[in-house]
């Protein structure tokens, strides 16, 4: 692919492929970061936010990548704020922002760019697979309070299994046959997530106001509002380590439930929220009492199980905190939770036993 003279020129040439710049944000965990921008290839354009990383990310990075520019944040602005950064000093007709702990495995950028022939299809993914291979959920539909509840990766196997040309009904994550193949999709995982520049201009880029989480199932649901088509692309493959943040499941819980409860006002509106609420505090009881009996057998349940248990603690917290407040700009705001209705507060003493109990079992 021949594109080392369009860098920045913004006119479409795809006989010859559309220029490509890949972002990289970073924030520590050097070591990835270096794998990962030696797996972009010689023919794209480099851009590294170095994201108020403790270390000299600069320094380190450089010689892994001398062509690289980079971009120094001295306060950490969190994924969006830095892949905003990358997004806008960027001259490729399509954009890719790659997670430091994410590396393109050959061929991966090629096809990926190559789905941007079809000028209705604003933004495109890859298949994402572990380090050892083994398969990660790639693409999902758009979160609601049922699919929240009832659309686990478990439920969607076990019904696809029992029936293989049907579509769990409550879907959530991509079922792992359909990702056998080149499909159109609510939203892809930001691990790995390429935009058109036309896309990019109209979307504003990230909403820098989701903490962690989530921004990358926003960015999606804004293309598709505006018409654009959201592309999942099975022959792009990219490893993604995941799990790579050393934040606590606490906060990482907490930033997640922040994104989701920003986006179902954005999405749905604030009358959607009681539903989301009593969807999340349900579901993470029952996970956190099935990962918790598996947890002494398998160190992924038992990260699975303190994350549950995590989750369910902020969930109860906000409720008591927020109680009673109808503000949707200041829900929108704060990513807190407006309980409503008697039976978030019954879901809400339920789930504080449940909880107890988990925190009892795990002591003794």
């Amino acid at each position: 692919m021949n594109v080392s003279d369009s860098f920045g020129n913004f006119q479409r040439t795809y006989a010859i492929g559309p220029s490509v710049t890949v972002v990289v944000p970073v924030h520590g965990r050097l070591e990835l970061a270096q794998r990962c921008i030696a797996s972009i290839p010689q023919w794209a354009e480099v851009v590294v936010v170095d994201d108020g990383s403790p270390q000299d990310a600069r320094s380190r990075l450089q010689p892994t990548c001398p062509r690289a520019r980079f971009i120094v944040h001295e306060e950490a602005k969190g994924f969006a704020g830095a892949a905003n950064a990358g997004l806008e000093a960027a001259g490729g007709e399509v954009r890719v922002v790659l997670n430091s702990d994410a590396r393109l495995m050959p061929g991966a950028l090629e096809a990926l760019t190559a789905a941007f022939a079809d000028p209705s299809i604003g933004i495109a993914g890859p298949r994402l697979v572990f380090p050892d291979g083994s398969h990660q959920t790639s693409a999902s539909r758009f979160p609601t309070p049922l699919r929240l509840l009832t659309g686990s990766f478990a439920l969607n196997e076990a019904y696809r299994a029992i029936r293989p040309r049907s579509r769990f009904p409550f879907e959530l994550g991509m079922a792992r046959a359909e990702h056998r193949s080149d499909r159109d999709v609510d939203w892809v995982i930001g691990a790995c997530i390429a935009l058109r520049d036309t896309c990019l201009v109209e979307l504003g880029g990230y909403d820098d106001e989701y903490p962690f989480y989530v921004e990358e199932t926003d960015l999606c649901w804004r293309a598709r509002q505006r018409g654009w088509r959201v592309r999942y692309v099975a022959s792009a493959t990219v490893v993604h380590e995941g799990g790579a943040s050393s934040a606590p499941p606490a906060l990482l819980a907490e930033h997640l439930l922040q994104g989701e409860a920003r986006f179902m006002v954005r999405a749905y509106g604030e009358r959607s929220l009681p539903r989301w609420w009593a969807s999340r505090v349900l579901g993470s009881a029952i996970k956190a009492s099935a990962f918790g009996a598996l947890a002494p057998f398998d160190s992924r349940m038992r990260n699975h199980a303190q994350w549950q248990r995590s989750a369910l603690a902020h969930l109860i917290g906000t409720a008591k905190e927020n109680f009673g407040r109808r503000s949707a700009q200041g829900l929108a705001e704060r990513g807190v939770i407006n309980l409503t209705d008697c039976m978030g507060r019954r879901l809400g003493a339920q789930a504080e036993r449940v909880a107890s109990q988990g925190t009892q079992a795990k002591g003794g």
